[in-house]
């Protein structure tokens, strides 16, 4: 029989270590070591593709932490009308603090994520620019600015995810293909040493792990929970 087949969601550690294990059993056995070179050159290709998962991951790493600081910003900007709109009107009901706040204090529009808070303070620096006091029309300018960061910290967010996805749905999802084809190619050659040498049926077998390691759980790649399982791989075809 066929080896099992690698799955898309088993992470990049799981595939190495396969790679790594039947390369390993092929050098061990002078009757199959020909065909060890084969997969030594997968082994490279894996640790190519995990040097693009690293790449992939810090575009969004580095994206969050913008995002982050850019909530940060923007709170203290929306903390700082709050301030000065309670200076001005002592009525936390009066029709200017409802414009901006609604029913809700700067402190609570601040605790959102970032990317509802923009939702609500977007339209407040050209409002803040008409007011008629100017320590609420200086609360303008800032509140721009951390706005414009904020939408950038948010664009940069989604254009890594989508990076991910790509990475995931493209180079990793060929990468399992090939070590399949692989594996499956293999094991045929193997096969075809069986009765020529009066070796065990099962002797092809043996040159690949029964299941995976504990260290190497699924979905390791899909950051934050944000992917779902891809569905299972086809058999690959038997070789001729």
């Amino acid at each position: 029989m066929s080896p099992r087949l690698i799955q898309y969601n088993d992470s990049l550690d799981v595939i190495w270590e396969e790679a790594v294990y039947t390369e390993a059993r092929l050098l061990a056995e002078k009757r199959a070591a020909k065909l060890a070179p084969r997969m030594g050159a997968f082994v490279g290709k894996v640790e190519a593709v995990r040097a693009g998962q690293y790449g992939v991951w810090r575009g969004e790493v580095v994206a969050q932490a913008h995002v982050d600081a850019a909530d940060e910003a923007l709170d203290a900007c929306v903390v700082a009308v709050g301030s000065e709109l309670a200076r001005s009107d002592d009525d936390r009901g009066s029709p200017r603090r409802k414009r901006y706040l609604g029913d809700r204090t700067a402190k609570k529009v601040a605790a959102q994520g970032l990317e509802s808070e923009l939702t609500v303070v977007r339209a407040w620096p050209d409002s803040l620019v008409t007011e008629e006091e100017a320590s609420l029309q200086a609360q303008a300018e800032p509140l721009r600015e951390a706005v414009t960061a904020g939408d950038a910290a948010v664009a940069e967010r989604a254009k890594a995810q989508s990076t991910r996805r790509d990475f995931m749905a493209r180079d990793k999802a060929k990468l399992v293909d090939g070590l399949n084809d692989l594996r499956t190619e293999l094991h045929a050659e193997l096969a075809r040493k069986v009765v020529p040498n009066k070796l065990a049926r099962a002797w092809p077998d043996s040159f690949f792990r029964r299941g995976t390691s504990a260290r190497g759980a699924q979905g390791a790649e899909a950051k934050g929970g944000e992917e779902k399982p891809a569905p299972r791989p086809s058999a690959p075809a038997q070789p001729s």
